[in-house]
């Protein structure tokens, strides 16, 4: 359900969306134009032993697949990964997060400060 909405949301941005200037909040994303998939170096081996890493290629896209925008908003879509990540140190392997972030064009300095969330996306 979650990924409906957020596809309707990009796609109303889509619909939405006027001709991009000279602009770097549009333009300036590594984008994922031809389908490339994530890739990252595993570690293998057992815990406590020297690491192991074994190349992986993800079945998910690397980069941001989608990049849409208003006169006062960009959004952004992304599985969170890229086409190299890596030695990645956690067990398991990388999954995709299907995330969608939205952005001010023009973004205003907020009166009052708060201390960032310790996990998750900053803004979210």
């Amino acid at each position: 359900m979650q990924k409906l909405i957020s596809n309707l949301l990009i796609t109303s941005a889509c619909m939405l969306s006027f001709c991009a200037e000279a602009q770097p909040i549009i333009q300036k994303w590594i984008r994922n134009n031809n389908g490339q998939k994530a890739s990252y170096w595993q570690n293998t081996a057992a815990q406590g032993s020297a690491a192991h890493y074994v190349f992986n290629a993800s079945p998910d896209s690397a980069d941001v697949l989608k990049v849409c925008y208003t006169t006062d908003s960009v959004w952004v879509s992304a599985d969170g990964l890229s086409i190299n990540l890596g030695q990645y140190l956690n067990p398991g392997t990388c999954l995709a997060q299907n995330y969608v972030f939205r952005f001010p064009r023009t973004p205003v300095v907020p009166t009052t400060k708060s201390i960032s969330p310790k996990e998750g996306a900053i803004g979210a």
